[in-house]
This record gives C-alpha cells, sequence and structure tokens, in this order.
C-alpha cells in the first residue's frame, strides 16, 4: 500500500492492484477525469515522487 500526496495536501492509500483514480474514489476523493483509462489527458498530474505504472497503453499522457 501506497500513501499518495496531492499537490493541495490531501492524503489517500492506494492499492497497486487499482487505478490512482479508483483509489482515490474508495477514499471519498473526487480527481478530475473523463474517460477513466487515461486516453482523454484530463486526469494528467505531475509524479513528483515515486513511481507509476500504466494500467493500459498510454497514447494521451506523455513522460512529461
Amino acid at each position: 500500500m501506497s500513501i499518495i500526496t496531492l499537490a493541495n495536501g490531501t492524503c489517500f492509500e492506494a492499492d497497486s492492484e487499482r487505478t490512482l483514480l479508483d483509489n482515490a474514489s474508495a477514499s471519498g476523493i473526487t480527481l478530475e477525469h473523463s474517460c477513466r483509462n487515461g486516453r482523454c489527458g484530463v486526469c494528467k498530474a505531475r509524479v513528483r515522487f515515486g513511481e507509476t505504472r500504466p494500467a493500459v497503453e498510454e497514447l494521451s499522457l506523455s513522460d512529461t
């Protein structure tokens, strides 16, 4: 289990078997999104520490 800290200081636990969006939702936190699978890019965020892995091939999210 990892602890995710958002830019506004809000924290939530994240299970590596679920997406960040699903983990946030399970913690009662609403993150901006549209397509729910990362293809539209609305949920794009910067990872400041740690690592992520794509759940599906990323078409709209770049490494930057």
